[in-house]
């Protein structure tokens, strides 16, 4: 398996775990046009199902590109690029499991946030102009799932960084060890 057909293979599961989540949002964003009471219907909504469409719009389109042009973000983000082996085969090394890992790990991060983070800012705007509840609605959770999907994308984006970082921290205590393993040797030495 290259790491291109590696990419294709995950963005196209990518983009289907976002048409599941998609299954969890949409419905809200659908309850906008049915209200309960047709005079509810006024001018003061149409901003909502404006941004509701959006969001809509937004979910066909990363789930249409994920799922069926995943080589367009393969070429701009150069996933297959970062990668030394040209075929993955099972015995990779170590780094590479560890850069694969984070990617994932990255990617679920995305994948779980996203459709919380689009609904949390729905419900605040939402708030803000038809429930007119103002400063009721804590932004916490809404920050922090902006950070979180940040960090998501900065995991996958800078996998190779990390990687580095992770070996370079697991070699370091080794050479500790084993230089003071030297010492103790040279110092029981007559």
């Amino acid at each position: 398996m290259s790491p291109r057909s590696f990419w294709i293979l995950l963005l196209k599961l990518v983009g289907v775990w976002i048409l599941f989540h998609a299954i969890d949002v949409v419905p809200q964003f659908l309850t906008l046009f049915y209200p309960s009471n047709y005079s509810q219907l006024r001018y003061d909504n149409w901003g909502i199902i404006l941004i509701s469409l959006i969001i809509v719009l937004i979910y066909i389109s990363i789930v249409r590109l994920l799922v069926f042009r995943p080589d367009i973000v393969i070429d701009k983000l150069k996933l297959d690029k970062r990668f030394d082996e040209e075929q993955f085969s099972f015995n990779i090394h170590r780094s590479t499991v560890v850069g694969i890992a984070i990617i994932i790990i990255g990617a679920l991060m995305i994948m779980n946030t996203l459709p919380v983070f689009f609904r949390e800012v729905y419900f605040y705007y939402r708030s803000e102009t038809i429930d007119k509840m103002g400063p009721g609605i804590d932004l916490t959770s809404t920050f922090v799932d902006l950070c979180k999907i940040v960090i998501g994308y900065l995991l996958v984006v800078n996998n190779r960084q990390v990687v580095n970082y992770i070996e370079k921290t697991r070699r370091a205590p080794a050479l500790d060890t084993e230089h003071s393993e030297n010492i103790d040797n040279d110092q029981t030495k007559p």
